[in-house]
C-alpha cells in the first residue's frame, strides 16, 4: 500500500515540478516552436538528469545537504542567477528563422542540466518532499519509488508540454515567434536577475 501510495504521490509532484512557470518551462516551450516537440528529449533528459542526484542526494544527505544550503544559498543564487542572465540574452538577441535551428541536442541538454543544476529552489524542493510526511515516514524502498515517480512525472509531463506547444505555431506568425523569443529571454533574465538580488540582499 506504501509503495503504491509513494509512485502516485510521486508521478503528482513530477507533474506539478513540470508545470511550474520556471526557466525550464520557457526552455520547452521556446525550443518546441522552433524545432518540434522531439527537441523536448533532450531538455528533459536534462532535467532528469539533475534531479535523479538531487533524489540519491535527499535521500541520503538531507540534514547535510540542509545545512549546505543554509550556509552558501545566497552565493548558489548568484550563480544560478549569472547563468539564468546569460541564457537569457543570448534568447532575446538571437533572430528567429524559419526553417529549423541546427541546435545539437548535447546542447539543449547541457543548457537543462546547467538550469536546473544552478537552482537552488530545486534543490530546496527536493530535500523539502523528503522532510515532511509521508516522504519522511516512507521506507528505503518506498522512497526511491516516490523518486522514480516524480522523474516519470516530469519527463513526460515536459514532453507533453511540449507536445502541446508546437500547435501555437500553426496560429502564429514570423514576427508573434520573435516575440515570443523576446519574452523567453526577458523571462530568463528576470528570473536570473531575482535570483542575483536574493544573493546582494
Amino acid at each position: 500500500m506504501q509503495q503504491a501510495q509513494a509512485i502516485f504521490y510521486g508521478l503528482g509532484a513530477g507533474f506539478l515540478m513540470s508545470i511550474l512557470l520556471g526557466a525550464i518551462f520557457f526552455l520547452l516551450i521556446n525550443q518546441s516552436l522552433k524545432n518540434g516537440y522531439k527537441s523536448a528529449f533532450p531538455i528533459a533528459l536534462g532535467v532528469i538528469t539533475i534531479d535523479a542526484i538531487f533524489v540519491i542526494l535527499a535521500i541520503l544527505f538531507t540534514s547535510q545537504i540542509t545545512a549546505f544550503l543554509g550556509s552558501y544559498s545566497s552565493h548558489i543564487n548568484g550563480i544560478g542567477g549569472l547563468v539564468l542572465i546569460g541564457f537569457g540574452i543570448v534568447q532575446f538577441v538571437q533572430e528567429y528563422k524559419k526553417e529549423k535551428s541546427t541546435i545539437e541536442k548535447g546542447s539543449l541538454y547541457m543548457t537543462a542540466l546547467s538550469i536546473n543544476l544552478t537552482n537552488p529552489a530545486n534543490a530546496a524542493w527536493w530535500l523539502s518532499l523528503y522532510s515532511i510526511a509521508p516522504m519522511s515516514t516512507y521506507t528505503l524502498d518506498s522512497k526511491v519509488i516516490f523518486g522514480v515517480g516524480a522523474i516519470l512525472g516530469i519527463f513526460f509531463t515536459e514532453v507533453a508540454i511540449a507536445y502541446a506547444a508546437q500547435f501555437l505555431k500553426t496560429f502564429l506568425s514570423i514576427a508573434m515567434i520573435k516575440r515570443v523569443n523576446k519574452v523567453v529571454g526577458i523571462a530568463f533574465i528576470f528570473l536570473g536577475l531575482r535570483l542575483c538580488f536574493s544573493f546582494i540582499f
